[in-house]
């Protein structure tokens, strides 16, 4: 499913708009798609940052943490 997926103790319901700050990133705002036991998927309404941008930084990211 398409979204930033995000892993947490405490899970919001489908539906619910969230706003995020994403360390590198900035503030992120959302809505979640689909919530499940630890972890939920947010997908991002672009606003202050274009969403390209956006998904770039978290693409770096997610490689930092990988290695």
């Amino acid at each position: 499913m398409a979204g930033i997926h995000f892993r947490s103790a405490i899970v919001p319901r489908a539906g619910e708009a969230l706003t995020c700050t994403i360390r590198h990133v900035g503030e992120v705002r959302g809505e979640v798609v689909r919530s499940d036991k630890g972890m939920f998927i947010l997908r991002v309404v672009a606003e202050r940052a274009h969403i390209a941008c956006v998904m770039r930084k978290m693409v770096l990211l997610s490689a930092e943490q990988r290695s």
